[in-house]
């Protein structure tokens, strides 16, 4: 399942075109389902309410999603992650990497953790235990 976030706005509708043309699930985040009746036409294509200014329905987007692609202004992914919970430190740095990535800076990254750090990958539980921490 890949979720798409902003996927009325130009990018997000171009972006979803692709998974759905080869049958990969596909939740598209959206403000309003009703104005999101074309993408639900799409094979494969489930609509969720959500709005970066109300982070839990952003939680309620994320679950069962193995991969996100996030396209919203950096305001409102701000506001989102730190209504979340998320510390102000990350959330910043998350938004400095989000913007290189919309810059196209980050082409060079290593595709696989493996290849980026020389580990394997871990779970998000497995993180979460060795960093809960850091975020209480």
């Amino acid at each position: 399942m890949i979720l798409i976030t902003g996927a009325t706005g130009s990018n997000g509708a171009e972006f979803i075109k692709l998974p759905a043309s080869r049958q990969v699930p596909v939740r598209a985040m959206v403000r309003s389902t009703n104005r999101a009746k074309a993408l639900a036409e799409l094979a494969g294509v489930e609509l969720v309410a959500g709005d970066f200014d109300a982070p839990a329905t952003v939680e309620r987007a994320l679950q069962g999603r193995r991969i996100t692609f996030v396209d919203v202004p950096s305001e409102a992914m701000r506001a989102a992650l730190l209504g979340m919970g998320v510390p102000v430190w990350q959330t910043d740095g998350l938004i400095e990497d989000y913007a290189h990535y919309t810059r196209d800076e980050a082409s060079a990254i290593k595709s696989g953790v493996k290849d980026a750090t020389g580990n394997p990958a871990r779970t998000f539980s497995a993180f979460a235990k060795d960093y809960a921490r850091a975020f209480s």
